[in-house]
């Protein structure tokens, strides 16, 4: 065929579950470039599992991009100590499929109580890969999450690792995130960074950002609506770090933007833009 009629290359997606439904996806780009991200979901309130239909827009943003998606979706029923001890196993059946986690350039990105499985990664990620993360996101922490945030997988990091926490500015676990950021992490100040996104009410109109997962569209995680999604900083940051970190040489998170515009309201006022600091 000529080159105009050829069709373009499409992305690809593996799966593999073990016997308790929690599953491993790895969603691969039609143009790969360098990096991968391990993406560990947050928990929606009614249902058994967080499927990657839930950040669609997120992974398909992440393919365009040339990036590699690991995704993993478990099973909420199970004891919390089970579902964790199923994500190396899982990776281990993943095999060949992986094996960039050797050599790429890596970013974890974990939302709200995905958190969890972000420190059991990392933590599998030292022992089996040898290996540290080149840079972890985590999105809107919940709650009563003091324990995992202090828990030895974060002291994993390796000294370059750079660190974005994105959080609510009225979020209920913002002191233990900061405190966290600041302290429990260890990392040098240039390579952490806590991008806060407003809470602000114009007329009847509210930002959503805060509420849920930024990353995700669906109504169902209480998120902004999809044509709300150019205007979110969230994915702009995230970004941001990920081509500062994965596709270059540098060394930290310094020269990123002190603030991260949010658009207008429906009258053309321009909202508040989230900071970083």
């Amino acid at each position: 065929l000529a080159p105009s009629l050829r069709t373009p290359p499409a992305p690809s997606t593996s799966r593999w579950t073990d016997h308790d439904r929690n599953q491993l996806w790895v969603h691969s780009p039609a143009n790969p470039r360098t990096g991968i991200v391990v993406f560990a979901p947050r928990e929606v309130e009614g249902r058994s599992s967080t499927g990657p239909e839930f950040y669609r827009p997120w992974i398909d943003h992440l393919l365009e991009g040339g990036r590699t998606v690991l995704y993993f979706e478990y099973d909420y029923d199970l004891p919390a100590l089970r579902r964790l001890a199923a994500l190396p196993a899982l990776l281990e059946q993943a095999g060949t499929a992986i094996e960039g986690l050797d050599s790429e350039p890596l970013a974890v990105v974990a939302d709200g109580r995905g958190v969890k499985f972000g420190v059991c990664f990392t933590e599998w990620l030292v022992e089996r890969r040898n290996r540290a993360a080149d840079a972890y996101c985590l999105v809107e922490p919940a709650s009563g999450l003091r324990d995992v945030l202090k828990s030895k997988g974060f002291d994993r990091f390796d000294r370059t690792t750079a660190f974005l926490g994105i959080r609510a500015a009225d979020s209920d676990a913002a002191e233990t995130f900061d405190d966290f950021v600041s302290d429990a992490s260890r990392l040098p100040g240039a390579n952490r960074r806590i991008l806060v996104l407003p809470a602000e009410r114009h007329g009847e109109e509210q930002l959503a950002t805060g509420r849920g997962s930024a990353l995700c569209p669906s109504p169902a995680v209480g998120s902004a609506m999809e044509d709300d999604l150019d205007r979110l900083a969230i994915w702009r940051a995230v970004d941001w770090v990920l081509e500062r970190r994965l596709d270059s040489d540098s060394p930290d998170l310094s020269g990123m933007p002190s603030e991260w515009p949010l658009g207008a309201w429906a009258d053309g006022t321009p909202r508040r833009p989230a900071t970083s600091n």
